[in-house]
């Protein structure tokens, strides 16, 4: 008889039990003792090596475990893995190490762990640059990106600076993906435009011929200078940016201003404006007769008026000047100089003017109106010549004879601003 730990049945679990076996039988005796050991049956993980991976995959991980019927279980040993379950993610690139494991029990040894080790790289992104094209506005100026999958980060460099440029200019911007489970970049170029210039600049307006205009205009931000130049016509400018004139006619004058570095040069603005000279007018007329010459300007002589003088008596005739030119505020306002011929031998020439007896200014040609222009009314003036009857009146008995003697004054008014222009009449008496 055998017995193992006292009892009749053999054991089927592993362990240790004391047999003892006795012979039971009529002719014999006997007996003896001894260790019965059953040891724990091994157990082995089946768990095939895992290829590499892209980051944003999710892999199930199955293994096939021994007859204890415990489940394998799985640990990240290192890299940047992560377990849900028996379900892996990954949260960058890297080597990921994974161990897989099986517990034993009473009857079973726990399973040698096997581990496996494996490569993870970055899935690949579409980057698309933008906000490339830019104007100076003295603050930096930095690149756009959109990606596909929608929303990663995107870092920068402008010519191998992470520093966004503040200066125009042409810059290679590479932009790269920035994220643990993506790569990808971009290469353009960004561009900073020079900031356009505007001048802000007047029109000086239609002007006198006497007039000097200081000229001046609003440029932009650059701080260079605003300069004047005149484009064509009779005007000068000096270097502090004085305009005066030569003569009359338009005149087209322009402003600039320079660009450089981070501005563009102004385009250029022009103004063309009428330059006006004074315009005397003479008109003539007899005592009674009317006024011939009126609006008539620029002429030597064009208008006349003839006066008889009979029996060598006393006449008169009257002329008026005007100045015929308008600008507003009166900037085309002129003293005219008015000038007539004195008398000689055979007659003898008075003028008057609203003040009285004007002959000595007009002989002299020092005689000046007030400043007149053509929102003035002409100012009036008397010739009065009187025949010297002494030279021209012969008596012969009860009879007289008048030699036929012939008086001509040219009145002429003379722009006191602008000596070429001027404007006459004349005043003719004949002695009969």
């Amino acid at each position: 008889n055998i017995t193992y730990d006292g009892l009749s049945g053999a054991p089927t679990a592993a362990g240790i039990y004391a047999v003892v076996a006795t012979i039971d039988d009529v002719g014999y005796q006997g007996g003896a003792s001894a260790t019965l050991v059953i040891a724990k049956a091994s157990q082995a993980i089946i768990f095939p090596p895992i290829s590499p991976q892209i980051a944003t995959t999710t892999l199930p991980l199955a293994a096939t475990g021994g007859p204890s019927g415990n489940p394998v279980t799985f640990t990240v040993t290192t890299g940047p893995g992560q377990l849900s379950d028996s379900t892996l993610s990954f949260t960058g690139a890297g080597t990921v190490e994974l161990t897989a494991s099986q517990e034993g029990d009473a009857n079973h040894e726990a399973a040698a762990p096997v581990t496996r080790s494996f490569t993870v790289t970055r899935a690949e992104a579409d980057v698309k640059l933008t906000a490339l094209v830019h104007t100076y506005n003295g603050l930096p100026k930095t690149a756009g990106a959109e990606t596909n999958p929608p929303g990663l980060n995107v870092e920068f460099t402008y010519d191998d600076s992470a520093t966004p440029p503040v200066n125009a200019g042409a810059y290679a911007v590479v932009g790269t993906v920035s994220d643990g489970r993506y790569q990808g970049s971009a290469s353009r170029v960004l561009v900073i435009s020079p900031l356009t210039q505007t001048i802000s600049f007047d029109s000086p307006g239609d002007r006198f011929i006497d007039e000097v205009v200081g000229l001046s205009a609003a440029g932009g931000t650059s701080g260079n200078p605003v300069t004047f130049r005149v484009v064509e016509g009779p005007a000068l400018l000096d270097e502090s940016g004085r305009l005066s004139f030569l003569g009359a006619g338009p005149v087209t004058i322009a402003a600039d201003q320079g660009g450089g570095g981070n501005y563009e040069a102004s385009s250029s603005v022009e103004h063309t404006f009428q330059v006006l000279l004074p315009k005397p007018d003479v008109a003539v007329g007899g005592a009674r007769g009317a006024m011939k010459g009126i609006g008539l300007t620029g002429t030597i002589g064009g208008q006349r008026v003839s006066i008889r003088s009979r029996k060598a008596r006393s006449v008169k005739g009257r002329f008026t000047v005007a100045n015929r030119t308008f600008l507003p505020d009166r900037r085309a306002a002129d003293r005219l100089i008015v000038r007539g011929r004195k008398g000689n031998a055979f007659f003898r020439v008075s003028y008057f003017g609203s003040t009285g007896n004007a002959t000595a200014g007009i002989v002299s040609g020092t005689h000046r109106t007030p400043e007149i222009d053509a929102s003035d009314a002409p100012i009036p003036f008397r010739i009065t010549i009187k025949p010297n009857r002494k030279k021209l009146v012969n008596t012969t008995g009860a009879r007289s004879l008048i030699t036929k003697k012939t008086f001509a004054s040219l009145i002429r008014a003379e722009s006191g601003t602008y000596s070429l222009a001027l404007d006459s009449g004349l005043i003719r008496v004949q002695a009969k």
